[in-house]
């Protein structure tokens, strides 16, 4: 009778159970969303509820933590994007300081301009869902155009970076950082 050559020993791999595997799945896909998000809108996404153990947790559980923060991740990209200025607003008068309160302007008159207000009030959904929101501090980004009916000016001296004149007809398109307005283009 031969003697059967003994097996090598290896150690228990860790149990991981099917629902365990594919909650981890999710966990990670999620997470890849949520920094891909994160970093395109500027937004600080809260990250999703571990599922670390969640076989202890019932599975509904698990599913409504992260539901709730999908949910939250939708308004806070909602409210990011119905928040800036849209549409064209009223005509304004050219002086030292203007303020915007639509993506598009009429500007009438040809004195300079130095200052640029962002809006206070913009509409769009807030948190509560309230048609308008009033913001101790403006949140307003992005591009504006006032389009030059008489021609004038922008010049720094205020919020604007750089100076441009505009003869009538032409249009200036300036992007706010959050500081300073830039006039885009020569």
């Amino acid at each position: 009778m031969t003697t059967p050559i003994p097996l090598p020993e290896f150690p228990n791999p860790p149990v991981v159970s099917p629902l365990e595997a594919g909650l981890e799945q999710l966990s990670n896909g999620l997470e890849g969303w949520r920094a891909t998000l994160s970093q395109r809108l500027r937004l600080d996404l809260p990250r999703l509820p571990a599922t670390a153990g969640a076989t202890r947790r019932t599975l509904d559980t698990v599913f409504i933590d992260a539901l709730r923060t999908l949910r939250g991740w939708a308004l806070d990209i909602t409210v990011q994007s119905n928040t800036q200025v849209q549409g064209v607003g009223e005509v304004i008068a050219a002086d030292d300081t203007i303020t915007v309160s639509s993506a598009i302007h009429h500007v009438t008159g040809t004195t300079t301009i130095t200052t640029i207000l962002v809006p206070t009030q913009q509409v769009g959904m807030s948190a509560i869902s309230a048609p308008t929101k009033d913001r101790a501090t403006p949140a307003f980004t992005g591009p504006i155009w006032l389009w030059a009916d008489d021609g004038f000016s922008v010049a720094t001296g205020g919020n604007i970076s750089a100076p441009r004149t505009y003869a009538a007809g032409e249009s200036a398109n300036l992007v706010f950082d959050g500081s300073n307005w830039s006039p885009v283009g020569g």
